[in-house]
């Protein structure tokens, strides 16, 4: 998932009574929800590389037992050597509660992980085989409204913690407008809450006991989890629904993927694997009939030369490592009448229809003698 909803995950779990534990308990809760996402600086070397590093190493299960001891030895030593000598007389941090609070904040990152169509690798670096949870899309404005609306009236007292969400609230509005432009009823419920969330801020019908806040917290946490719960169930029984239908349309499938759509969990982007291609469509709770196959296939991958030297490129390492359900085009390129090779266009069928530039795709040069022109 995007670092906001492991962020407010954290601000969750700290406001439902967690922060009590010990000094420094927020700040060590957010923190480790993110932790696992260190591989993410694998993107400013390439695209490649982190598709290839991401969701691996620091998401496997002993990088998760070590990960906590590493933070909580951290806040420890900015315990004692920066926040008590800044404050001689604040109690120190308590370690014990601090590698708790480290642990729980960092293994709620793969469950979440785990719950969208992009995968995780639990079992690395002893297995490299990716989990799919087909429940969430990577960004869900509706999580960040059920964990974020308990932070914001809890934690927008001062003046900087108002501008400071005044300014998140501006970002995570900019995302919703972006991705539903043919959604008008997405961006009247999204802007809807935000104005009752003001309101109740407004209104001084905000929690001001510890008790209240602590319940608050409480409920998002319960409310984001029978979300996630009723999103999964509907992935499970939309997967069944479709697979039930498929012999009456004459096809027969090896494999079903129902993955939530962007703004629209409860509408389901519908991948079909046969023994020959890909085919696409959408499953909608809400409409009749529920489930619409699309016109658009594609030819499952062929093992040839050409793939296979494409495969084995080095820039291409890790979209072969990711991809799910690879189909490819391939362009043979001449010159001045010659044969001077081909570009291969690996793409995954999760995230690509048809040939993309973008996320879901990949592309690589090769020459005639099947050599490939990545940089090395």
């Amino acid at each position: 998932m995007d670092p906001l909803t492991h962020s407010l995950t954290g601000v969750a779990l700290a406001n439902s009574g967690l922060s009590k534990r010990t000094p420094l308990a927020m700040t060590t809760l957010v923190l480790a929800a993110n932790l696992p996402d260190v591989d993410g600086m694998s993107y400013f070397v390439s695209s490649d590389l982190a598709l290839s590093f991401r969701r691996g190493w620091t998401h496997g299960v002993p990088a998760l037992l070590l990960l906590p001891v590493m933070l909580a030895g951290l806040m420890a030593l900015i315990d004692r050597f920066w926040r008590q000598r800044r404050n001689p007389q604040a109690p120190p941090a308590h370690f014990p509660s601090l590698l708790l609070l480290a642990t729980i904040g960092t293994w709620t990152h793969p469950f979440l992980d785990w719950l969208n169509t992009y995968g995780i690798r639990l079992l690395m670096p002893f297995d490299g085989r990716w989990f799919y949870g087909d429940t969430l899309f990577i960004i869900d404005p509706w999580l960040w409204l059920m964990l974020g609306s308990s932070a914001f009236l809890i934690g927008s007292r001062t003046r900087r913690q108002q501008v400071a969400w005044t300014v998140l609230a501006l970002l995570a509005s900019m995302i919703v407008l972006s991705g539903a432009r043919d959604q008008p009823w997405a961006w009247i419920l999204w802007f809807g809450c935000l104005a009752l969330l003001v309101a109740l801020r407004a209104s001084g019908r905000t929690p001001r006991s510890a008790r209240s806040k602590r319940r608050l917290a409480q409920a998002a946490l319960v409310a984001g989890s029978c979300y996630i719960a009723i999103l999964y169930t509907s992935s499970v029984q939309t997967r069944h629904q479709v697979e039930a239908s498929l012999p009456g349309l004459g096809i027969v499938a090896e494999d079903v993927m129902a993955g939530p759509l962007p703004l629209r969990p409860l509408t389901h982007a519908i991948v079909i694997t046969t023994e020959t291609e890909f085919r696409f469509g959408t499953f909608n709770w809400f409409t009749h009939p529920r489930f619409e196959l699309e016109d658009i296939t594609q030819p499952r991958l062929t093992e040839t030369d050409v793939t296979r030297a494409a495969f084995h490129a080095p820039c291409m390492q890790g979209m072969a490592n990711w991809v799910r359900y690879p189909w490819v085009e391939i362009e043979q390129v001449s010159t001045d009448g010659a044969d001077d090779g081909y570009i291969v266009h690996l793409m995954d069928a999760r995230y690509a229809k048809q040939r993309t530039g973008n996320f879901g795709g990949s592309s690589v040069r090769l020459r005639s003698d099947l050599s490939d022109t990545c940089e090395r």
